[in-house]
Formats: C-alpha cells, structure tokens, sequence
C-alpha cells in the first residue's frame, strides 16, 4: 500500500509526517512546483481559503526522513485538458525536471490535477512520454495488480477527515468507504 498526499501542503509536515514516522509508514506527495513555500495559488480566495503549502526546507527534512518521497504534480496545478497540449506537457516536463534538481532524484510518479487529462490518451501519452513510470489518476478505486500500464492509470483511495477505522476497512477491502 502507498499512501499519497496530493499538492504538497504544510500540514503534510506539521500533521501527516509524524503520524507516518511513529507508525513506521512512508508516503508520497505530488508537489506542485510553483506553490512550494506558498499558498495553493490555484484556490480562489473569494471562495476557498488559501492554504500554506511547505517550505522546500520541510520537503526535503521529510524525504531526508526517509518517511516521504515525491512526484510531480505539475508546475501550477493546472485543469490540463484546458490547456494546448504543448501547454501540458510543459507543465508536466518542466515540473519533473525541476523537482528532480531540487531533490536529487528521479520523479518516477506523477498526478494528474484534479484527475484532468488522465483519461484523455493524447495527455496520458505525453505524462508516459516525459518519463513517468507510474501515473495517478483521482478514481476512486483499488487498481488491480500487477497493474497494466499501458492500459490505465493508478486509482486511489480516498480516505477523508471523517472517515473512521470501519471506514478504511471499507476502503481496503471494496475501494469504497460508502458503497
């Protein structure tokens, strides 16, 4: 099991972190480049409230942990299939490159933005073509494995703040809390 953490938010530090290293667990977080040492830049603040995104000081004090790694998650944290293709596979590229120099290490895994682009074959070939060994869609789902690559993306599960211990059984078991 993998436990992934979307954007690269402070509380992944302040909260998530802990909780990994006291139980011996490690995770990874799709960073949006751009939004390092800042807020979630692609939040409205008129509608959602801007959030602290973690400093590339706490970033790498968590993969030196050895608890977390990282993928991309692109630059900005854009709807990609809004955006010309040369657009997103910038977007894509220029992230990987960029986390790889400020990690020092290869960014295998990358997430689409709000699940966008991840069923569009034109953008799913452009993520596999920028060298992403594994891609992460926002299905809700367990993916079967050995996972077929070329055929789909990697579903999730998505285990919320209110979910319960009954909860995440549901989700291990049927890749649904509430079915």
């Amino acid at each position: 099991m993998l436990i992934t953490f979307d954007d690269g938010y402070e509380n992944n530090y302040l909260h998530a972190w802990p909780i990994l290293k006291e139980l011996g667990a490690k995770g990874n977080i799709f960073v949006v480049y751009n939004t390092i040492g800042k807020v979630n830049l692609w939040h409205n603040p008129a509608s959602e409230p801007w959030v602290n995104m973690a400093t590339l000081a706490q970033l790498k004090e968590m993969q030196d942990s050895g608890v977390m790694e990282y993928g991309s998650h692109t630059m900005n944290h854009p709807h990609l299939s809004a955006l010309k293709l040369e657009d997103a596979v910038w977007e894509m590229a220029e992230s990987k490159r960029q986390l790889e120099a400020a990690f020092g290490g290869e960014m295998c895994a990358f997430a689409y933005p709000y699940g966008d682009g991840a069923y569009i074959p034109a953008i799913r070939e452009k993520a596999l073509e920028c060298g992403y060994l594994f891609d992460f869609s926002f299905r809700q789902g367990k993916t079967p494995w050995p996972w077929d690559r070329k055929a789909s993306t990697l579903d999730r599960l998505f285990v919320r703040g209110g979910d319960n211990n009954w909860d995440l059984a549901l989700h291990l078991s049927r890749g649904a809390s509430r079915l």
